[in-house]
This record gives C-alpha cells, structure tokens and sequence, in this order.
C-alpha cells in the first residue's frame, strides 16, 4: 500500500493506513478540501447566473409586450378621437338657435366657470350673443382640425407599431436585453462545464503528488575504537594529585587539559586559595607561573 498523498511505500503494522506521516494527511486533506470548495462556489455562481436570467427573461417579456400595449392604447386612443369628431361635426351644424340653447346648457352645469358667458346670453345684446356663437363655432373648427391632425399622427404611429410587430424589429431595450442574457446564458455554460469535471473527481482516489525530497544521508560512523566504563577507569592517565586537603578536594588533574576557574567576593581568599595552589603544584617539583593584576608576573 501507498500514501494517498506523496505515494511513498507505507511501512506500518496497521491495515487502514493512508499516509505515511501527518504532513501528508494534512496535505491531502487540504486537497480535499479545496475540491469541495471549489464545487460549493461553482454551484452558488451558477444559481446566481440562473436567477439572472430569470431576471432578464421577465424584463424581454416585458419590453415585447410595451409594444403590444402602445398598439392597444392607439386603438383605443383613435376610437375616442372617432367619437369626439362626431361630436364637434354635429354640434358645429346645429342652428344658432340649438346652438344657443346647447352652449346655455353647457354654462349653467357649471355657472361659476362661465358666469361671465351666462350673463351675455341672460342680459347681453343680440350682437353679443352672436359674437358668442361665432367664437364657439371657430373653437369647434380648431378643435376639429386638433382631432383630425392628432387622429392622423395616431394612424401613422399605429402603422409603424403594426410593421414592427408584423417584422418583429426590436427596440434599442430589447436589443441590450438580450445581449446580457447571451452573456448569462454564455457564463452559465463555462460555469456548468466546470462544475461537471470537479464532480468527476474521485475525491478517495485524488491523483498522488509524489514527493522530490532527497534521500536522507546516513551520518559517518566514526572508526575511533568505543571504550567501556570499566575500561576508562583503568587508563592510567598523565594526571597530578596534590598532597593534603586540597589533593583530596581536586582529585586527580590532567596535565595541559585542566583549568580552574575561582570566583568570590572581595577579601574572601582568592589570592590566598591561589597562593597555597601554587605552592603545591612547586611540592609536585612542577613549574609554575603566576600573573596577577595587583602584583604583576612573578616566577
């Protein structure tokens, strides 16, 4: 069996081994994880996408119907315009005398408006009260004429819609409407795509990355012969053992490998300690240098 991670052979007593150490598990692990993540935020861009084309569907849907209520809104426009012609054309024929008695009526549904037209017609002269009919007759005309351009204006626009619709031409807002649901529907595809080769991945059987460590170097052994305990004990050694009290506090010192190193405070016995020293070692028929800082070299 090998490590799920760098594919080193494992060596292990236990059966459901994976990885030859906790780095690798770790590693692996992160892997994993990573997978998982990257599947998990494919799926939430792609609901997302998904409710953006929503969106924009329902916004085509709307922008495509303006055109068919802007037609019904003609029709019906043009239908009134129809109606008040007939109206005007018929009022404009009445005699003076219907006419007088159609505009008295007119002024008296609402006296405060026209209570200065309804004193003309109650206490004015003749010549006003023709003068009267005659501008509400002109008024009739200019607004037949108003009726008739406006009525002409509608049958143009209500061609066009009709070509349009016939022709399906798209507005300028379809137009970008259906341009950024190309491009949702573009990044849906990419996002899916994607989606379907991370869910392919085996996520017990991601590939190995096999490890490019160098092989550990075994340490030189060294060829000096291993002595035991008992054996050292036995080494006669070029030591020097002082007589008396501090022979027996030293114990035996190895010449040209000892130091001795003698601390304390001031006026404790540093000099005199290092005088009675010296004076043993010259017992031991040894030579010896004295330098001190207080006294200078002496031999």
């Amino acid at each position: 069996m090998n490590c799920k991670q760098c594919g080193t052979e494992l060596f292990t007593k236990r059966e459901d081994a994976r990885f030859c150490n906790g780095n690798c598990k770790q590693k692996h692990y992160k892997r994993r994880k990573k997978i998982l993540d990257l599947i998990a935020q494919c799926e939430r861009a792609i609901k997302n996408e998904e409710n953006i084309i929503e969106h924009w569907n329902g916004v085509l849907v709307e922008a495509s119907g303006k055109l068919k209520k802007r037609i019904a809104s003609i029709e019906l426009e043009k239908e009134k315009l129809k109606l008040d012609l007939i109206e005007y054309n018929e009022t404009l024929a009445f005699s003076d005398k219907a006419l007088f008695l159609f505009l008295k009526t007119h002024f008296e549904k609402d006296a405060d408006k026209f209570d200065h037209y309804l004193s003309i017609f109650r206490y004015g002269t003749r010549d006003e009260k023709f003068n009267l009919l005659n501008q509400y007759r002109q008024h009739f005309k200019e607004q037949i004429e108003s009726f008739k351009d406006r009525l002409n204006l509608l049958e143009i626009e209500s061609l066009i819609k009709g070509l349009q619709s016939l022709n399906k031409d798209k507005s300028e807002e379809e137009k970008e409407v259906e341009a950024r649901l190309k491009k949702s529907r573009h990044t849906l595809s990419e996002l899916k795509q994607e989606l379907d080769k991370l869910s392919e991945i085996d996520l017990e059987r991601i590939p190995v990355i096999p490890s490019y460590k160098h092989p550990t170097k075994l340490k030189a052994v060294s060829s000096a012969k291993a002595y035991t305990g008992r054996e050292i004990a036995d080494i006669n050694f070029n030591a020097v053992q002082l007589n008396g009290a501090l022979g027996r506090f030293c114990g035996k010192m190895e010449r040209n490998k000892c130091a001795v190193a003698l601390t304390g405070d001031s006026g404790a016995g540093k000099s005199h300690f290092s005088y009675a020293l010296a004076d043993d070692f010259v017992d031991q028929n040894l030579n010896v240098g004295y330098f001190s800082l207080e006294s200078g070299i002496m031999y």
